[in-house]
């Protein structure tokens, strides 16, 4: 693994990244560059996405948007560099309705 450093941008000590995301996409129109960097800088990249997808709205893509979705997820990650990629089983549209751990009931 290259070590990371101001001759990449970016500053020494970096030894993984993780990304959180809500949505599909994120990780490639809000990060894609950062991960790409990273990736190439032999830094261990991994995104986390609480949703499937299965809300949004690709208009040229037909079947099940819950498999189309986490297809070009693991697509882009190939693209991206990104080793390790996660999907949580939390409702698309509906993250707002899910609590917190550790926060009071509403």
């Amino acid at each position: 693994m290259s070590s990371t450093g101001a001759g990449c941008g970016l500053p020494d000590g970096i030894r993984r990244v993780l990304a959180v995301l809500a949505h599909p996409d994120a990780e490639s129109f809000g990060l894609g560059g950062l991960l790409t960097l990273l990736s190439g800088s032999g830094v261990p990249t991994a995104v986390l996405r609480f949703t499937h997808g299965e809300s949004s709205t690709p208009h040229s893509r037909h079947g099940d948007l819950r498999i189309v979705r986490s297809g070009e997820l693991a697509c882009a990650a190939r693209e991206l560099g990104v080793e390790r990629v996660e999907l949580g089983g939390y409702p698309d549209g509906a993250l707002d309705s899910v609590p917190c751990p550790g926060s009071p009931r509403r």
